[in-house]
């Protein structure tokens, strides 16, 4: 999985599942070091 794949994963298949104060602990693969990704979990109101 690539970063622009994880962000679209993150987009329309996890944010939509989360709720506020939900925790996301991301592993050391590059594509999950994504400031777009921790933007959109945190939009929802999760930590990443």
């Amino acid at each position: 999985m690539n970063r622009e794949l994880s962000e679209i994963y993150g987009e329309t298949r996890l944010a939509p599942t989360l709720r506020p104060g939900e925790v996301i602990i991301p592993d050391d693969l590059s594509s999950h070091k994504s400031p777009k990704a921790a933007a959109t979990m945190s939009a929802v109101g999760a930590w990443f």
